[in-house]
């Protein structure tokens, strides 16, 4: 029986990919912030960066009870994500749709991932968590939307 003390490897490697994806995630939306030229989007994206470095310091804190590895880096995916979105916030200027819409993007793959962990990993301790946490991307996703619909 998997407990916090004694994650299962799929549980271990789910966790592991998580903590990855909000480190890349945290970054990505810190530096929209830095790009993006309306004021209520910084706002938004550094609330963002800050709720996934959280993220990922309740996940590494999951893995060190289970005496886990810490993942280093993020993932390869995240580092191509931050380029492209460096690139079209050049050729676009700064629009802040544009940069929107590179965060839906990212901010549907994390989604997506946590999806895929929770089906993995169902009866595992850590569920809640990882629900409380996709649900909370869920909500992001819905405000950069509405922040892309208005713009």
């Amino acid at each position: 029986m998997e407990t916090m003390t004694t994650l299962r490897e799929d549980t271990v490697k789910g966790v592991a990919k998580l903590v990855r994806m909000n480190r890349d995630a945290a970054g990505g939306f810190s530096e929209a912030a830095e790009k993006v030229d309306c004021p209520h989007c910084r706002g938004v994206f550094n609330d963002a960066a800050n709720e996934r470095r959280r993220f990922e310091h309740e996940l590494v804190s999951a893995l060190q009870i289970s005496d886990e590895d810490i993942p280093d880096g993020g993932t390869a995916l995240g580092a191509f994500h931050h380029a492209w979105m460096g690139l079209r916030s050049t050729l676009n200027g700064g629009d802040p749709k544009a940069i929107v819409s590179e965060a839906i993007r990212g901010e549907s793959s994390l989604k997506d991932s946590y999806e895929d962990v929770l089906k993995d990993t169902a009866g595992s301790p850590l569920n809640a968590v990882l629900q409380r946490q996709v649900n909370s991307v869920n909500t992001t996703i819905h405000s950069l939307e509405s922040i892309k619909d208005k713009g």
